[in-house]
């Protein structure tokens, strides 16, 4: 089964209790649909695979939403943290090859009077760092006023890789007026979504096993739970002790 990521997100964050898989199914993915974009991909694989940055010193992302998501979405979505940061904390966490930061620390602020009644930010930013000493910063906006802003740049000791936003003419503007190719969010990542379906159908016959484990959807989602919560206490959050729920690892996810 695949199974929508903010109603996962929104029920866990609720209590992983109250998260269940039907008992008849038997493999359940979970739509991080970002480790499939070609981009990103590629960046894995010299970060990873290759060592071709030596040591990771930082890591910054950027995501800000065209256009920006519906009130009655986000108030399902389980807010900004569950909607938009976990893709970045799973990504981040995927290019370091750790699960969770040390320490976390979030900014943010409901600039939208919508977002402010819902009691959720539409603007965060948020600080990490990771056992290996990694710094990562995901800079998070609902608010993109002509297409979508997506960039993640990678640094390390052998130099900088950086994923810029994309579009089909390969025109970069600066202070024009008008958009010279506007891009959504779903138009960024098409290639993305298309990679993922085409994983799940692989799942579905057995050719190969999920990509994503519950041990790193779940460990997303407590990382982004606490980013929320660093927002929401106005302190940084400390993890290096805490160990994730045992009752959240024992949801069946495979």
């Amino acid at each position: 089964m695949l199974c929508e990521l903010s109603a996962s997100c929104a029920t866990l964050a609720e209590g992983p209790s109250d998260f269940a898989v039907p008992q008849q199914c038997s493999t359940l993915l979970v739509p991080l649909c970002r480790r499939f974009d070609p981009a990103l991909q590629f960046l894995c694989k010299k970060v990873r695979g290759c060592q071709a940055l030596g040591r990771i010193h930082r890591i910054a992302t950027t995501s800000s939403v065209y256009p920006a998501a519906s009130l009655g979405f986000l108030k399902t979505s389980g807010g900004i943290f569950y909607n938009a940061a976990v893709h970045d904390i799973d990504i981040v966490s995927l290019l370091l090859g750790e699960s969770a930061p040390d320490t976390i620390f979030s900014l943010g602020h409901a600039f939208c009077t919508d977002m402010a009644c819902l009691k959720d930010a539409d603007t965060v930013a948020v600080s990490m760092k990771f056992p290996s000493g990694a710094i990562v910063t995901l800079d998070i906006s609902q608010h993109c006023t002509k297409s979508c802003d997506q960039r993640l740049e990678v640094h390390g000791s052998r130099g900088t890789l950086r994923v810029d936003n994309q579009n089909p003419l390969g025109i970069t503007e600066h202070g024009t007026s008008v958009s010279i190719c506007t891009q959504t969010q779903a138009d960024r990542y098409r290639e993305a979504h298309r990679g993922l379906f085409r994983h799940f159908l692989r799942t579905l016959k057995g050719k190969e096993p999920p990509a994503i484990t519950k041990e790193q959807f779940l460990w997303a989602v407590q990382v982004a739970a606490a980013a929320e919560q660093s927002w929401r206490n106005g302190s940084a959050v400390d993890l290096r002790n805490e160990a994730m729920d045992s009752a959240v690892v024992k949801t069946e996810i495979m």
